[in-house]
């Protein structure tokens, strides 16, 4: 159930900026007339920098950035040392690909208000789009420092490291746990051996994190986490148990926790954490994938099915979702709906071996021997002991 999740570049927190102002600004859908709205006020009051800021506002959520930023540059003129100007100014500037003045609003941001989390985790977006990778994992780092539970910034400061790791310094290659004087540098450590798959290395390096700060959430997610890649997922469980005490709302935690509780058969328990996961996260794949193969080893079929459609509607490219789907309707008996998932599941990745048992068991059931067969043909060169399971199932 594990997944593989790219670098999270800079997710937009300008809803948080709106409500601070404007609460209607922090709506999903910006509202019909907003801009005009805000034009007509800033136009009303050209030297009130609170009215010039909501217009740059308005027109950053409707994606008008250029016209965003000039008004962001207005409002800055009014108010030079407004730190909330500055950081809106850099997302504006960030969505522009405008990496090196976003980098300069978000430090002068920062300057202001240096102890603003979400300010330390866009500075490290911009950074490692310049491929300032140390700067940038200073930022993660910093920004973890201030909110533990920053799953993103937890998430990209992993990346950071990996990055810093594919052309490591001298002293990166001689990195060792004792070269950690607190739990931030230790947890530093840990993240960069995990990434490096030295698993018994980074489960160290995060012991001596708790050891120091033993409510650090992201220490006990990434020994978690370190001992998952290990195989040892009864000391997983305690450890993403302890991550979700200390970090409740963190969608990732739970995510783990759901894949650890499935790999020791607590199938319950799985499907619980990933439905908080799937809660706090409805738009990830994997966490609706992942607790279909739960709600499906608890044998509650229709659940699976529309978690694993959830899947595959959020991520159409999901192989295994379909072939999950698959295996829910081949218990179902509904032979037709299985066959026509495992070959979407085989369309879109030609070697699923599952997808491929998948459809010659359903292909026997359904009495088509010949092609049954040929699914078993095409899994023998691919791995001749699952064939083998495939054959005597056919021969019944």
């Amino acid at each position: 159930m594990a997944t593989n999740r790219p670098f999270r570049i800079a997710a937009i927190v300008l809803a948080a900026i709106a409500v601070t102002l404007h609460p209607s600004l922090a709506q999903e859908s910006p509202p019909v007339g907003e801009i005009e709205e805000a034009e007509r006020s800033a136009l009303a009051r050209p030297d009130d920098a609170q009215a010039l800021h909501r217009l740059a506002v308005a027109l950053h959520r409707h994606g008008r950035y250029s016209e965003s930023i000039e008004a962001y540059r207005k409002a800055l003129k009014l108010e030079p040392k407004n730190a909330l100007f500055h950081f809106g100014l850099g997302l504006a500037l960030e969505e522009s690909r405008l990496w090196t003045q976003a980098h300069e609003a978000f430090s002068a941001a920062l300057a202001l208000k240096p102890d603003r989390a979400e300010f330390h985790y866009h500075l490290g977006t911009v950074a490692f789009r310049l491929s300032r990778y140390r700067e940038a994992a200073d930022s993660f780092s910093r920004a973890l420092q201030l909110k533990p539970d920053y799953s993103d910034a937890r998430h990209n400061l992993a990346v950071a490291l990996g990055e810093m790791s594919d052309s490591p310094s001298p002293r990166d290659e001689q990195l060792e746990v004792s070269d950690a004087s607190s739990a931030q540098e230790a947890y530093a450590i840990g993240l960069q051996f995990d990434r490096r798959r030295m698993h018994a290395k980074a489960v160290d390096a995060f012991r001596q994190a708790i050891e120091k700060a033993p409510r650090h959430a992201g220490a006990r997610y990434g020994l978690g986490s370190a001992l998952a890649s290990m195989d040892r997922h009864a000391e997983a469980i305690r450890e993403f148990e302890a991550a979700a005490e200390l970090s409740p709302d963190d969608a990732d935690v739970h995510f783990a926790l759901g894949n650890s509780y499935y790999a020791v058969g607590r199938s319950n328990d799985s499907v619980k954490a990933l439905r908080r996961a799937a809660q706090l996260k409805p738009d990830d794949a994997d966490t609706h994938y992942s607790l279909g193969l739960s709600l499906l080893e608890t044998s509650r079929h229709q659940e699976a099915i529309s978690a694993f459609r959830t899947a595959v509607e959020l991520d159409p490219k999901n192989a295994e979702a379909y072939c999950g789907l698959g295996n829910v309707y081949y218990l179902l008996r509904r032979l037709k709906e299985a066959i026509r998932s495992y070959r979407k599941a085989l369309e879109l990745e030609p070697h699923l071996k599952e997808a491929l048992y998948g459809l010659g068991l359903t292909y026997a059931i359904g009495g088509n021997r010949k092609a049954a067969w040929e699914q078993h043909a095409i899994l023998k060169r691919l791995d001749p002991q699952y064939a083998h399971v495939l054959a005597r199932a056919i021969r019944r």
